[in-house]
């Protein structure tokens, strides 16, 4: 037993049932706990759906994402033997990254309101995801059982403090910034120090934050203010911004403090500076974060 969590037993002989048709689907699926994708439509609930649904998963993602760095770090557990590989992946092995994820957010996403069609749905994206990373060869099962745990622990925190978060009187929005800031920054000090030699720290989870923090401060227009179709146009704007965010990798080098560089100018973008395009602009709406 302890070979199918920890050993390649189990990765063998799920590669057993492979053949290429069957490997691109699975990398297809395992990019559903992939944060560039996860961010995306995160700009889709916001735009869409409403800010404080997707501010919520915003920060749930930047949560899941620095937990799973931050043990990463601590564990420093190896990942399975490269011959197994068939997908490309860097860095440590427990937990999953990907499994965190998608243990966080597809729960958050499709349990709002709680059906029995959303909770099989997410149930079985999130085991979906656990699977191909077993399946790819990028992770033991061990890995991904952590990550899901993980990231459903992380789920279940998010939902109980929901609304009491959401419920603060305005005047506490500043310090609200300021204590979300000093947390970003104390994390990412955190994974400096317990980083072994040779690795990176958490520079995506701590770019992706900032860029957060930044554009919920700088927004101008709350996404439920607008008509549909003036949100849809937003989102449009918001996702062509948060393209040029992510085209950083293409004339920055990505090593050491740039790694963090696109994901902060595609949230700051994508969040901020969306709403300054818009031609004319409603008097009197609040900040995308004001009750």
């Amino acid at each position: 037993m302890a070979d199918w969590l920890t050993g390649t037993s189990g990765i063998e002989w799920l590669q057993g049932f492979g053949s290429p048709p069957v490997d691109l689907v699975v990398r297809a699926i395992t990019e559903l706990g992939a944060w560039p994708l996860l961010v995306v439509l995160t700009l889709l609930v916001y735009w869409v759906d409403g800010r404080r649904d997707g501010l919520w998963l915003a920060w749930l993602l930047v949560a899941s994402m620095f937990a799973s760095e931050l043990l990463k770090l601590a564990f420093a557990e190896p990942r399975p033997p490269e011959a197994l590989w068939k997908a490309g992946a860097d860095g440590f092995g427990l937990p999953s990254g990907h499994a965190t994820a998608a243990a966080a957010f597809w729960p958050a996403a499709l349990l709002r309101p709680v059906r029995r069609w959303s909770a099989g749905l997410s149930a079985t994206l999130v085991v979906l995801v656990a699977f191909s990373r077993v399946y790819l060869g990028v992770h033991y099962p061990l890995d991904v059982l952590a990550g899901a745990l993980l990231g459903l622990s992380l789920f279940g925190c998010a939902w109980l403090l929901r609304r009491q978060a959401f419920s603060l009187p305005r005047k506490y929005l500043a310090f609200g910034f300021v204590a979300v800031g000093l947390a970003l920054g104390g994390l990412f000090a955190l994974s400096v120090a317990i980083a072994p030699e040779g690795s990176s720290p958490a520079f995506y989870p701590f770019g992706l934050g900032v860029g957060l923090l930044v554009g919920a401060a700088v927004g101008g227009v709350r996404p439920e203010s607008l008509r549909l179709s003036t949100q849809v146009r937003m989102l449009g704007r918001s996702a062509l911004l948060a393209l040029i965010g992510f085209s950083a990798y293409l004339v920055l080098p990505t090593d050491g403090w740039a790694e963090t560089f696109a994901p902060l100018l595609a949230a700051a973008l994508a969040l901020g500076a969306a709403p300054w395009l818009q031609r004319r602009p409603q008097r009197g709406v609040r900040g995308p974060l004001d009750p």
